[in-house]
């Protein structure tokens, strides 16, 4: 009824920005399971002023006319073309509703978005808010609008509590508001306060949450150390700390071997910034890890992936420079792919045993060229597995499981190693020198498709 006067008071106008958040409010709950006592106040509202039969529908109605009386008819017919208030009255699809809501409102009046949304973050502090999802959903969309100087830890502290959600789309509509702060350098470094759940999330069983995950911690790592490289910003404070470091790292080296190829580049990408970081900071803690980081990446440089290949290769280059194995370093890009994998053993024989174990998962990728990798890498442990029966047994049982690979390649391979696995024991030293020397031989001729 007031809407509707000619003129309205200022103080409408004022607190429009909390009426309309406030009848949003209304519309999500109205659209949920309703108390008698509700629908019986509402029958008699209904019964003596002539309202429409839903409540929720009634505020919406209201919603529409308050705006119209901020001269937004243009927004509300536009939000009325795309079916937005049809949307807003199904509990389904209200979360749609709302982003185009915040959308068409953005591009007419950025000061009252910013002023919804300082509400909005108020209201998404309460614990028992039941509508956050929608909240979030028109956040993500105005971000932009708000001066992240004076709001921006309000935002990371709601963001915290909705990225240890148990549910999916609100861990993914938090994560997307992350994103779009992580393009704010103002907010780079404080982003780094979500550190412990962004961690977490890195072991999702979602692609999109991981991808996204990947995204933030990248491009808040290199934002903060540009920052601070050309901005000459001074800090006591380690922009990782090393615990942090290598719970990052050890969430990463999981993801060398994800599904999806983007996952794959993200998470090498990131391993090797992680690992430079930690490098000044004191590297020692990081070294087991790392180490436990090579042979997968010099599997993945032979990914069918070419960017999963540039990838695995800056990685590994950051890797041997960590460890400082110029040895391996200037192994990184040879065109004899066996020749990294026998300086790997040659110098560490101890860990022949445990990177054997390591490889024996990559004999049964989706990779032919990994799956290649993996059996020749076989091939060179058994050579240094020389008096240790058990293990060379394993690698032939491994083996023979793949005689019927798909790829003619890999299986002529595994027949081959298995033939020189089954020698190892008992040629004399010479002997096995020489029976070496001729599979090196055979890989080098062999046509394949390691170039």
């Amino acid at each position: 009824m007031i809407v509707q006067e000619p003129q309205c008071p200022g103080p409408l106008m004022d607190y429009s920005p909390h009426l309309l958040v406030d009848l949003l409010f209304q519309v999500f709950d109205s659209t949920e399971q309703t108390s008698e006592e509700v629908n019986t106040f509402w029958r008699g509202c209904q019964e003596q002023h002539d309202l429409p039969t839903d409540p929720n529908r009634f505020a919406v109605l209201t919603m529409k006319a308050l705006l119209c009386c901020l001269h937004w008819e243009d927004g509300v017919n536009s939000v009325e073309d795309n079916g937005g208030w049809a949307r807003l009255l199904n509990a389904h699809s209200r979360r749609y509703a709302v982003a185009l809501l915040a959308r068409e409102k953005r591009h007419v009046s950025r000061p009252l978005c910013s002023r919804i949304t300082l509400h909005l973050l108020e209201l998404l502090s309460r614990e028992e808010l039941c509508w956050d999802l929608p909240a979030m959903a028109f956040l993500v969309e105005v971000l932009d609008c708000l001066d992240t100087k004076e709001c921006g830890d309000r935002v990371l502290e709601t963001l915290s509590r909705n990225l240890g959600s148990t549910n999916k789309k609100r861990r993914q509509l938090a994560l997307r508001v992350v994103v779009a702060l992580s393009q704010d350098p103002v907010m780079a470094e404080s982003i780094w306060s979500l550190s412990e759940r962004l961690v977490q999330l890195l072991g999702d069983a979602d692609r999109d949450v991981v991808w996204m995950t990947l995204s933030v911690l990248d491009h808040v790592l290199w934002t903060s150390l540009w920052t601070r490289r050309h901005e000459r910003v001074r800090s006591k404070d380690p922009l990782i700390s090393t615990p942090t470091g290598l719970q990052l790292a050890e969430a990463l080296r999981p993801l060398f071997d994800h599904d999806d190829s983007s996952v794959r580049q993200g998470s090498m990408v990131l391993f090797s910034r992680v690992i430079k970081v930690i490098e000044r900071e004191g590297k020692r803690p990081l070294k087991p890890l790392v180490c436990l980081s090579l042979l997968p990446l010099y599997f993945h440089r032979h990914d069918e992936k070419v960017l999963v290949k540039r990838a695995s290769q800056g990685a590994l280059l950051a890797v041997t420079r960590f460890l400082k194995r110029r040895d391996l370093g200037h192994l990184v890009n040879t065109e004899e792919p066996w020749s990294f994998g026998e300086c790997l053993l040659k110098k560490d024989r101890r860990r022949v045993a445990k990177y054997m174990h390591q490889a024996l998962p990559y004999l049964r990728s989706p990779q032919q060229p990994l799956r290649e990798a993996a059996v020749k890498f076989m091939g060179i442990a058994g050579g240094y597995l020389r008096g240790q029966p058990n293990e060379l047994q394993l690698i032939i049982d491994a083996l023979q499981a793949i005689t019927d690979d798909s790829s003619p390649t890999v299986s002529s391979l595994a027949l081959e190693i298995i033939r020189f696995v089954g020698n190892v024991q008992t040629a004399p030293y010479p002997r096995f020198q020489q029976l070496r020397d001729q599979l090196c031989g055979a890989w080098n001729s062999r046509p394949s498709l390691w170039g």
